[in-house]
């Protein structure tokens, strides 16, 4: 199943390299699809015909988009077909200072994630308008960021840079390049036996984001089982202290929201309650950020209903996500002191309308 999506994607990739106007009415469709890198290459396809028609349903798509990868696809096309470049920059760069809210206020998922400079939306959009440095690395991330399918073979096989940090950039550069095809070789880092502790979290972690902004719904098994490996395996043993600088399930819980991994959901809302996952605050943040992007309301219902207190009020966080001022207000009076915190604090910074997210 997962086969014939990777190959859908790749189909669509190589027929907007021949001919993007052809293609553009059913780009313009894809734009609403539930798979995330179905919407990413339709907004490829639309933004390399350059036509000034297409850049209102780019913008509007992008307003409403919640997976990071495809905004900035999104914005990039819109910009290629004539929006402000200034604006595109401004709605990419507060769309990841998005806030949830909690007992203790409105917190950043982002912040938590342990994310570098490379990972920073400004050093993305820089290679993705095709302004990177001018170094070997530089210049490998750049071609990445074209997301051309006939880059992907060179790509595939670069060997710059030194040693590991060669490799792991190397894996970067293939999640930003979104090839279906580099599924496999990102699986093997995420499961790779043969590297000594201190490397091996920083490669399972480039490569768990990676396989993320594939965009493929089907590699939602591949993340749940990677999760349920790092905690049987990795953290705790030796050189796990690395686990702090990179930490790896916070990375698969962005991987499955950007994935688009909707049939995972009841496993991240499992996740809610989780306060001590990584020295960056725990993990209930990424699993609120995940499950606001799958979208799925039933397991979040649940947790909010039968969960422990703690994990019940990040359940609500995410509801208001979705519903805005209404999901606070029914729970303002909860006798859950957590929960009724949260809803408190939504309701005094005045919580947007449906589907936003608080802001700090």
């Amino acid at each position: 199943r997962w086969e014939a999506r990777g190959g859908a994607v790749l189909a669509l990739a190589e027929a907007a390299v021949r001919d993007p106007d052809a293609l553009a009415g059913r780009a313009r469709r894809g734009l609403g699809h539930p798979a995330p890198a179905v919407r990413r290459v339709s907004a490829w396809a639309l933004g390399r015909t350059a036509a000034g028609r297409h850049r209102e349903a780019l913008w509007a798509a992008a307003g409403r988009e919640r997976c990071d990868e495809v905004r900035l696809e999104l914005l990039r096309a819109a910009v290629r077909c004539g929006a402000p470049e200034a604006a595109a920059r401004e709605l990419g760069a507060a769309s990841l200072d998005r806030r949830f809210f909690t007992p203790r206020g409105p917190r950043s998922p982002w912040r938590a994630l342990g994310a570098d400079r490379l990972d920073d939306f400004e050093v993305r959009w820089e290679f993705a308008m095709g302004r990177g440095g001018e170094d070997e690395a530089a210049a490998f991330l750049a071609r990445c960021a074209r997301r051309d399918p006939r880059d992907f073979d060179a790509l595939a096989r670069w060997e710059g840079g030194a040693g590991r940090r060669g490799a792991h950039l190397r894996v970067r550069g293939l999640g930003m390049h979104g090839d279906p095809r580099a599924r496999r070789i990102l699986e093997r880092t995420l499961f790779a036996v043969d590297v000594d502790p201190g490397h091996g979290f920083a490669g399972r972690r480039h490569a768990g984001i990676a396989l993320g902004r594939l965009g493929l719904p089907g590699v939602g098994r591949v993340l749940e089982r990677a999760l349920r490996v790092e905690a049987r395996e990795h953290e705790g043993r030796p050189g796990a202290g690395m686990g702090v600088q990179y930490p790896v399930r916070a990375a698969l819980l962005h991987a499955l929201g950007e994935a688009g991994a909707a049939d995972r959901a009841d496993r991240v809302a499992a996740l809610l309650g989780d306060v001590e996952g990584t020295a960056l605050g725990g993990l209930y943040l990424q699993a609120m950020d995940a499950l606001w992007k799958l979208g799925e309301e039933a397991p979040v219902r649940r947790v909010l209903a039968a969960g422990s207190p703690l994990a019940a009020a990040h359940a609500l966080g995410v509801l208001v996500a979705w519903h805005g001022r209404v999901a606070a207000e029914a729970h303002a009076a909860d006798p859950r002191p957590p929960v009724r915190a949260c809803a408190r604090a939504a309701l005094e910074a005045g919580a947007g309308p449906a589907g936003s997210v608080g802001r700090g």
